[in-house]
């Protein structure tokens, strides 16, 4: 949004997110190679996190699953 805005483009926030979720929406339904996690995926929203509470969460769970000597 702020990247076109800079650019002098004309935008909507809510068009550019209803734009996104229609992608996402196509991306997880189509029939060949469906953007969905795998089986044994670690999901972690990012969404409400800094990127130290980010990186934070993601050494724990690489050090969860595996066993550095």
């Amino acid at each position: 949004y702020k990247q076109l805005l800079a650019q002098g483009e004309s935008v909507n926030l809510r068009a550019i997110y209803a734009e996104i979720a229609e992608r996402d929406a196509r991306d997880r339904s189509r029939s060949v190679a469906p953007l969905i996690p795998a089986s044994d995926a670690v999901v972690i929203d990012t969404g409400n996190l800094s990127i130290s509470d980010v990186q934070q969460r993601v050494s724990a769970e690489i050090a969860a699953r595996f066993s550095f000597s």
